[in-house]
């Protein structure tokens, strides 16, 4: 491989071509969706960061463990979707998420969307956010 000088302008194009590149989907009730092909890792960290916060923000609300959980599910597909997606209007509002996350799964598009995304980006976000989790859970012991 030949050598060379690394440049912004070089790296601005490496950097487009990577990671703008996207996916418009049908689906099955006849709207389209646009996805993001790869994830970039400032982004995920971004997701991360808005998913505590949100999460930490239910927490001191004192809400039932068992309905942290169900929110922790709802936030993190929403986030994803605003995030990944041209859906980026979805309010960071847990209440508002729920709603939104409630119509798609009964009108059986949210599955419909995630099959779209690649498992690889989605595999490494999730992991991400399982350590993110962890270490949370070990720094409020």
């Amino acid at each position: 491989m030949a050598e060379k000088r690394l440049t912004l302008t070089q790296l601005h194009k490496e950097h487009q071509a990577r990671f703008n590149e996207q996916t418009k989907v049908r689906l099955s009730n006849g709207s389209y969706i646009v996805i993001q092909r790869r994830f970039e890792r400032t982004r995920i960290a971004d997701l991360l960061v808005r998913y505590m916060e949100l999460m930490e923000q239910a927490r001191q609300q004192e809400m039932d463990p068992s309905h942290l959980q169900t929110l922790g599910d709802v936030v993190f597909h929403m986030l994803v979707l605003k995030q990944f997606t041209n859906l980026a209007s979805i309010p960071d509002d847990p209440e508002k998420m729920t709603v939104i996350f409630k119509q798609l799964v009964n009108l059986e598009l949210l599955g419909e969307i995630f099959n779209h995304f690649d498992k690889e980006e989605l595999d490494k976000m999730e992991a991400q956010l399982r350590q993110a989790v962890a270490l949370a859970g070990q720094q409020g012991n």
